[in-house]
């Protein structure tokens, strides 16, 4: 994969060194392009030698860089370049190979939350979006110059989801603009005593993979997780127990068009949690009882209400794999299931089978993909049902 990187006038230019390190890392070949004023914030010599190319200079032709890369991205983007993307102003080698590049193209915008909430500024991303620019971010938080709101550049680890799946060039997943979809993600944790829990080993990667890839295609995405996330450009909830997450996508797939349940939900809790930490001792017992099957009540509410209009579960067997999930897909009235072994848990490659009630056999399979490569199976699959 390759990729043209330009880098524009930003305090958060310093944060683009460590996408190229990481990129690299993925051997990911990347062609950098420095407007002049960035040049202010990172030197030229760091962006070369870390992205091991040299600068794209005024000498290459528009046809040489439209061949170089895949995707085009810009981060950070000012507010100053992202107004001469969207009226397509050509003066200088960044804004002029994004009018030419014909491929994906991102824009990571990152200015001050007075600059981003300006109805101009507003104006120009919708302008973008509406001639197919895909925006990531920005996110609220602490900007540099002490104040907090909604301008810092986006999670690296967001933008790199997000170019590694524009490389694959779904173009189908743009049917997910505007759906309103709830991911959740990550295990449950049970409550033993006031420090202690039991828990299994999710880590959440793939609920916040289907998460940003959904948002960057367009939707209105709400993940629930167990896990501390950075803010995003979505809405996260965090939760921490079963009741928790089963409380919250409740109330949150009301009028909700898909809910994806990637989370690996605790099939027992403790029935007697105490509110002191309990004494070391030789032996301990716990007493479990079941939890509240989230994709039962989630099935219940649709019968009533139409709502949530597709449900995808997941399932996780090391035996029978196949006709657990056909009996769960069933039982549970889900439109898709996702199965999977338990090594996939915590796994950087995924194998997975997709079941919908039209087939006994899956109507999808992958083995050892990425988490991103599963990420976009599984929303492509979710578009196709």
């Amino acid at each position: 994969m390759r990729i043209i990187l330009g880098i524009s006038a930003s305090i958060a230019a310093y944060k683009s060194l460590e996408l190229i390190r990481n990129l690299r890392k993925k051997s990911i070949e990347i062609f950098p392009i420095l407007t002049e004023n960035a040049k202010d914030f990172v030197s030229p010599l760091s962006v070369e030698t870390l992205s091991e190319n040299s600068l794209i200079s005024k000498k290459q032709t528009h046809i040489d860089l439209d061949r170089l890369g895949d995707v085009l991205v810009i981060a950070p983007c000012t507010a100053n370049v992202l107004a001469k993307c969207a009226n397509g102003i050509a003066d200088d080698k960044l804004t002029t190979t994004f009018l030419n590049f014909k491929g994906p193209k991102v824009l990571v915008p990152a200015m001050h939350d007075t600059m981003f909430s300006n109805s101009i500024t507003k104006s120009n991303i919708d302008k973008l979006r509406d001639h197919g620019i895909y925006i990531v971010g920005p996110t609220e938080g602490d900007l540099a110059c002490g104040d907090k709101g909604n301008g810092r550049m986006a999670p690296l680890a967001m933008v790199e989801t997000c170019i590694e799946a524009l490389s694959k060039n779904k173009i189908v997943l743009k049917q997910l603009k505007a759906k309103k979809i709830v991911v959740t993600a990550g295990g449950t944790i049970e409550a033993i005593d006031n420090v202690r829990h039991i828990s299994n080993a999710s880590t959440g990667r793939l609920g916040k993979c289907i998460a940003d890839i959904a948002c960057l295609y367009g939707a209105d995405v709400h993940l629930i997780t167990t896990k501390d996330e950075q803010p995003t450009d979505y809405r996260i909830t965090e939760v921490m127990s079963s009741s928790e997450m089963r409380d919250s996508v409740l109330k949150e797939v009301t009028n909700g068009d898909v809910l994806i349940m990637a989370a690996a939900v605790s099939d027992y809790t403790v029935a007697d949690f105490q509110r002191t930490k309990i004494k070391r001792s030789t032996n301990i017992s716990l007493d479990l009882v079941g939890t509240e099957d989230i994709l039962k009540s989630v099935a219940s509410l649709k019968l009533k209400s139409g709502f949530p209009k597709k449900v995808i579960g997941f399932c996780l067997e090391d035996e029978n794999l196949d006709q657990s999930a056909i009996e769960k897909l069933k039982s549970k009235s889900l439109d898709m299931i996702v199965a999977n072994l338990s090594d996939n848990i915590g796994n950087q490659s995924r194998t997975i089978k997709i079941f919908t009630p039209k087939s006994s056999r899956p109507v999808f399979m992958s083995e050892n993909k990425t988490v991103i490569e599963t990420a976009l199976s599984i929303l492509e699959n979710i578009v196709n049902l």
